[in-house]
């Protein structure tokens, strides 16, 4: 939000609450939960990491125990997931300790831990299992991306993969965007034993491009909006054995083939943005000669929108070549053929720049002329 404000409203005030508002100034038991949940954990200052880079770090699995007895080490570790995460609970300190399927990795410079990544083993099921969880019949607590491939994806079997699910990944705020994240992420992905890397996060541009970065691919969009968040949950993969390369390449084909139809009913309101950032996959559509004559007509002369529609819908969906639209293109060719907004509402929500179904209708023509330029 920090990062939005510095775009959007340059020169924001920041206020931080001193004074408590529930309890006592210094009240011991208050101060005594912060220092024994690590509620006031921060990344390690900033001074003393300034000169690292991604060739003097030292890379490697960090040891629970060893962390349970330094506590500066500790604290700089969670302050890196809480400064990260807007989900951090005082409980996860206790998790990350006592629970032994989850595994930490992380990056240290002169012994100062500066980024990390929160990794859970998932699936290993057997056969029956499997089948259970696809068909409906049984939820099991944890497990989320090996249930979610089964029982949303469609991947029966999936379950019986193991998978290892990176709950958390932080870098410290003064090293991020500098190839520390991708970096620790090619480092979990060598020690991974495997057959796949997962992950799941509120979908937005930014961050599914940095998945996208490093390899990981989209195989589901949640159909609601997470409570916390506001955003769509997405889930990525990566395969690292030959049947977990398998399931992801088979889970990313099917996404892209059934992705464009969610849009028209449970994600209407996906936003453009985030549309726009994963149809870039390959997606082959083939067009006769018929349908390209019709598009041909639309986008040069006057053929009507609703006479040409399933013509338009199959250019759009056959790896749209984006990157050549303008920001405004992009919204009325998504919200129009793939989520099939009425023309009023549409220039309802952009109508900072068009005035009527007259001007969209025209704007949407010469989006699609650009893509058959393409």
């Amino acid at each position: 939000f920090r990062k939005r404000l510095d775009k959007k409203t340059p020169g924001w005030k920041h206020v931080s609450l001193k004074e408590p508002i529930r309890w006592a100034k210094n009240d011991p038991l208050e101060q005594f939960t912060f220092d024994a949940l690590l509620l006031d954990a921060e990344p390690v200052e900033t001074s003393k990491i300034a000169g690292a880079c991604l060739n003097n770090c030292d890379w490697g699995r960090l040891d629970k125990q060893e962390l349970a007895k330094n506590e500066s080490q500790l604290r700089a570790m969670f302050g890196l997931l809480v400064a990260a995460h807007y989900q951090t609970k005082p409980s996860d300190l206790q998790q990350l300790l006592d629970d032994q399927s989850m595994r930490l990795f992380g990056a240290s410079y002169k012994g100062q831990i500066i980024a990390v990544a929160l990794l859970v083993r998932e699936g290993g099921f057997e056969k029956d299992m499997a089948e259970k969880i696809f068909s409906g019949k049984r939820r099991l607590k944890g497990n989320l991306v090996a249930q979610a491939l089964a029982a949303n994806a469609g991947f029966a079997d999936a379950p019986c993969l193991l998978g290892d699910r990176i709950v958390r990944i932080a870098v410290h705020p003064h090293l991020q965007r500098k190839g520390f994240g991708g970096a620790l992420l090619k480092f979990v992905a060598k020690q991974s034993g495997a057959d796949y890397i997962s992950a799941s996060f509120g979908a937005t541009p930014g961050l599914l491009d940095f998945w996208k970065q490093a390899g990981f691919t989209p195989v589901h969009v949640g159909v609601k909006r997470d409570a916390s968040s506001g955003a769509h949950s997405a889930i990525v993969l990566k395969g690292k054995s030959i049947q977990g390369e398998g399931l992801a390449q088979q889970a990313a084909a099917r996404f892209i083939k059934q992705f464009p139809h969610s849009l028209a009913d449970s994600l209407r309101d996906l936003e453009v943005e985030v549309v726009r950032q994963l149809l870039q996959a390959d997606n082959s559509i083939e067009l006769n000669a018929s349908e390209l004559h019709e598009i041909h007509a639309f986008a040069e002369q006057q053929r009507s929108y609703e006479n040409s529609l399933y013509a338009l819908w199959k250019l759009t969906c056959n790896k749209p070549a984006f990157g050549n639209l303008s920001e405004l293109e992009s919204h009325i060719l998504i919200m129009k053929i793939l989520q099939k907004h009425d023309w009023k509402t549409i220039s309802s929500r952009l109508q900072a720049h068009l005035c009527g179904k007259k001007q969209a209708l025209a704007l949407l023509r010469g989006a699609i002329k650009k893509l058959m330029l393409h």
